[in-house]
């Protein structure tokens, strides 16, 4: 019996060699050394499923919802952005101005764009709250959010404007990480 080497089977059995070769070289390769604290962070980020971005004002809030597409745009992440109100004590929770609504949906509107330009599930909803940071806390728990994206204004660092007060309360209280994306002008 006489054994006859055909070309195909040749070039078949050589790229069948090298495709082995190379999946037992991958499959014995020692992986870099990554320090915990940064495997840490790094599997924080992969585990992202929910994000919360509170609307507030309309340049610096759109920012915020830019960042929170980026981060969440490898996993897919659901971003979820809330329009707050801010109703004052003196009047019923349920009853915001017609007008405040009616902003608040408007700055929702450009912002869902925004995250449908990402192509990632978007939810919207305008919640009215007394305070901002109670609001947001509330609702943050309430979804189950894993990250809090909050865009702010550069004047709202200090403890005496509003805004610097919702995010230090954030920081402090979250259920979840919190970034603060402060514009730089």
């Amino acid at each position: 019996m006489t054994w006859q080497v055909h070309p195909l089977g040749a070039l078949l059995a050589v790229v069948f060699a090298f495709t082995m070769a190379a999946l037992f070289l991958w499959m014995l390769r020692v992986p870099r050394y990554v320090p915990p604290d940064a495997a840490r962070a790094r599997h924080s980020l992969d585990t992202v499923r929910t994000i919360l971005v509170p609307i507030i004002s309309r340049p610096y809030s759109l920012k915020g919802v830019e960042l929170a597409c980026r981060l969440g745009g490898v996993q897919k992440s659901e971003v979820l952005l809330a329009a707050l109100l801010e109703i004052p004590l003196s009047l019923p929770l349920e009853a915001p101005e017609p007008q405040a609504r009616a902003a608040a949906q408007s700055l929702l509107d450009q912002a869902r764009a925004v995250v449908e330009q990402h192509d990632l599930p978007v939810r919207t909803m305008i919640q009215p709250a007394r305070d901002a940071a109670e609001g947001i806390l509330a609702l943050a728990r309430e979804a189950n959010v894993d990250l809090i994206v909050l865009g702010v204004t550069p004047k709202a660092v200090g403890a005496r404007s509003a805004l610097g007060r919702t995010a230090e309360a954030l920081l402090r209280r979250a259920p979840c990480e919190v970034v603060l994306d402060r514009a730089l002008v």
